[in-house]
């Protein structure tokens, strides 16, 4: 099951919301008051009123929101957002084949309980309708039921046909309630079956984890089954009580079954990826999974970084807000599903929630068949999700903000992200106190080389405190002022810095921990061709004659060629900058009695060795002989893989975009790659050299600092 359009209008914060086409995973964002959440309260309104997974579901919905609708029919009106107009809720929902394939071989027996619940109410409350004793019951009801089931199969069998499914609500100011009819969807909407029929499963913002002391284990499948099918939508703050006891059971009946079939395998999937949820937030400790006791119990041990032990019970409100909620949402295993998460950034800092919407798409949506639905402020997720496959980001405006009737609009990869971000909140950098410092060369976008290090390097993000110090000049200035300041013991952290070397020599003298990559700029580590026709292809932009890594390279190289001339201007305007600032002096002795005399002086010096060094060294001719060294030196470098070094990759990535990217702006090209390099765990070599030496570099605060 999966929701690809969903019509608000009219629903309490909201005026109207259209969203059209969408993918497994759909992130909405927006400043507080929007109406986010109201979407989520929507979809679940919608939902049952069609069909409920206890009896009289929808009036757990109205008692949420404290409607009692047997006073007068003015308690529905705090629903209306223009009280004069009507309320209206439309979804289409997509059935997957396998759900059309056991709807279509149950259908008889699905129906048939269905008719049960209709003609016998009471019923409802019944596991299982043939197994009851209710003789009576039988005889009296049997033969109606049996009449709306015949009734029933052929319009469901009729209407399981159609591709889309279309659900809709229409609330009028008067009480009046109109649906859209819909055979399939109040079936659908009624059956808890996790592993054949998707369900809709609701996460609010009020999460609350406590301990728990593990007692008896209950064995029983279906009782859990009934537990969290009581929480699917409502009563919501339950749904995370008895983790720790659901683990435990699964455990036992897990050896229970290995026991009496030796052939199953011993693996455990949960507790796997579980271990690879620890390795991806929580670097440095690692979850164990359940360990049996020679007193009979069971622990579930977590391991420290210094090799210490605790109980999960023990970990931070924002660990146990990723552990918890995966937990519960994989414990359920709902294949084919919509799952609601209201602010899943709950309790985190950015540290946490990075990778996070990556991590539920991979294990919930994508592994499960679901689909994922998003409510955040965050701007880190945001920024995780936008421009990835399979997601779509959309900003809600606040009611009456913008002349646009549609209050979302999907955010793509350009200058619409930072719209969203200025409206959000919360974007504070996480500090590690005592850690590493590292100044990362900024220019235009001044975050970016803090950015990609740290998604690329996940172990470095979660080891060093990284800022961006703007301009390599001064990045060079930060970090002797704080150097300084560090041998002198004033500050108790290591200082690094790390610029792009802009075709420079690293000849001279350097500060050990003054480093530079061993490219032109940071983004010529880019210039990976799989990666690069990956992303190409990812947004439908690649033509069949680069759908190559040999043709993607030709590529480069040829946008590589058209940038030579402005490439030998360039060295050639630093080499006469450089030649002029080093005749400029203007020191003087501060103990002369004329000092404008001295100054003069110092200018005229200064002036001569400029006129001398533009006769002989300036000179036109030997300019142009310079000119032609640097034009051979380039081409030599085009004629192998060097230029992918030596060249200046941030405009050979532009000149490559603006001609095969079809539309797309460069940052967020330059994202794409970044986040396919990521998902590949590719660590570029002189990344990883640079890196790797700030990491393993062994070094004592103040004056007693030694380098590695």
């Amino acid at each position: 099951m999966q929701i690809t359009s969903l019509t608000v209008v009219n629903f309490r914060a909201i005026t109207r919301i259209e969203l059209r086409n969408l993918p497994p995973s759909v992130v909405i964002a927006g400043p507080n008051g929007c109406g986010k959440s109201c979407v989520f309260d929507a979809i679940r309104l919608l939902k049952s009123v069609y069909g409920g997974y206890q009896p009289n579901e929808w009036q757990s919905w109205f008692g949420e929101f404290q409607i009692n609708l047997n006073q007068r029919q003015g308690e529905l009106l705090p629903l209306f957002q223009d009280r004069s107009r009507p309320l209206e809720v439309a979804v289409d929902i997509v059935l997957a084949p396998s759900e059309v394939k056991y709807l279509r071989r149950e259908a008889e027996s699905l129906l048939k309980d269905q008719a049960w619940k209709d003609v016998v109410p009471e019923a409802a409350n019944w596991r299982y309708i043939g197994a009851t004793p209710l003789a009576a019951q039988l005889r009296a009801h049997q033969p109606e039921v049996e009449r709306h089931t015949q009734k029933a199969m052929p319009e469901f069998l009729a209407d399981l046909e159609k591709q889309i499914h279309c659900a809709s609500l229409t609330i009028h100011p008067d009480g009046a309630i109109k649906t859209a009819p819909s055979r399939v969807l109040e079936l659908v909407f009624s059956i808890y079956d996790t592993q054949h029929i998707g369900i809709i499963d609701y996460h609010g913002p009020n999460r609350n984890y406590g301990r728990e002391q593990i007692g008896g284990i209950n064995l029983n499948i279906e009782s859990s089954e009934q537990r969290m099918r009581q929480h699917a939508l409502y009563n919501y703050t339950s749904k995370y009580a008895n983790l720790k006891s659901e683990m435990a059971g699964g455990y036992i009946r897990q050896l229970l079954a290995h026991q009496a079939n030796a052939d199953l395998p011993t693996d455990d999937k949960l507790t796997e990826t579980l271990k690879e949820l620890f390795a991806t937030f929580f670097p440095g400790k690692e979850f164990l999974g359940p360990q049996p006791t020679e007193d009979g119990r069971l622990m579930f041990p977590v391991r420290t970084p210094n090799g210490a032990q605790h109980d999960i019970d023990e970990l931070s409100s924002g660990e146990k807000e990723v552990l918890y909620g995966y937990l519960r949402l994989r414990n359920e295993a709902p294949r084919n599903s919509v799952l609601l998460i209201d602010e899943p950034e709950l309790h985190l800092n950015p540290r946490l929630i990075s990778g996070l919407a990556s991590f539920y798409h991979r294990n919930l949506g994508r592994a499960l068949g679901s689909q994922l639905w998003l409510v955040t402020h965050s701007d880190t997720l945001i920024r995780e999700a936008v421009g990835q496959k399979d997601f779509v980001v959309y900003h809600m405006q606040p009611p009456g903000q913008s002349d646009v009737p549609n209050q979302v609009s999907p955010v793509q990869a350009n200058e619409d992200l930072d719209r969203v971000v200025i409206d959000l909140i919360g974007d504070l950098a996480a500090y590690r106190p005592g850690a590493k410092l590292v100044i990362f060369e900024g220019g235009g976008d001044s975050e970016f080389d803090v950015r990609m290090t740290s998604t690329l390097f996940p172990e470095f993000r979660g080891s060093v405190n990284a800022i961006s110090g703007g301009d390599k000049r001064r990045v060079a200035d930060l970090y002797e002022i704080l150097d300084r300041a560090r041998s002198a013991g004033q500050l108790p952290v290591k200082v690094y810095a790390v610029t792009d070397s802009d075709g420079e020599s690293s000849s001279g003298p350097r500060a050990p921990a003054l480093l530079q990559w061993d490219v032109y700029h940071i983004e010529n580590y880019l210039l990976e061709p799989p990666f690069i026709r990956q992303v190409l292809r990812d947004i439908n932009a690649l033509p069949p004659d680069l759908d190559s890594d040999d043709a993607i390279l030709a590529a480069l190289c040829a946008c590589a060629q058209e940038t030579v001339p402005y490439l030998v201007a360039h060295r050639l305007r630093s080499l006469a900058n450089s030649t002029i600032l080093e005749c400029v002096t203007l020191g003087f002795d501060p103990g002369t009695t004329d000092a404008a005399v001295t100054i003069s002086e110092a200018i005229s010096r200064s002036r001569q060795r400029i006129n001398d060094v533009v006769d002989s060294t300036l000179r036109k001719d030997l300019i142009e002989q310079q000119a032609g060294q640097f034009n051979r030196e380039v081409h030599a470098q085009l004629s192998t893989n060097e230029w992918k070094k030596t060249f200046r990759g941030r405009d050979i990535l532009r000149r490559f975009i603006g001609k095969y990217g079809q539309g797309l702006r460069y940052e967020p090209f330059r994202d794409l790659i970044i986040a396919r390099m990521r998902d590949a765990d590719y660590k570029p070599g002189g990344m990883k050299a640079v890196v790797d030496q700030i990491l393993t570099d062994v070094w004592t605060s103040g004056k007693q600092a030694t380098h590695r």
